[in-house]
């Protein structure tokens, strides 16, 4: 996970291994939006971030399919 703070504003970077992917998100300049940047990176690095569902089920079927 990378944070990078900017003119108030967190930017936060986190790959995800089991998709091969790397995201990108921000988030407010406070203790409740570093709370939540943590939050976002843990569940983007495990894949289970709701954002990442279709995306999940694409990589599935491809491999159940092969």
């Amino acid at each position: 996970m990378t944070i990078i703070p900017d003119n108030g504003i967190l930017r936060v970077m986190q790959r995800c291994r089991l998709l091969d992917k790397h995201y990108e998100a921000s988030f407010p300049d406070n203790n409740e939006g570093m709370h939540d940047a943590i939050e976002w990176a843990s569940q983007i690095c495990l894949g289970w971030h709701i954002s990442q569902d279709a995306e999940f089920t694409a990589k599935v079927t491809s491999h159940a399919a092969a």
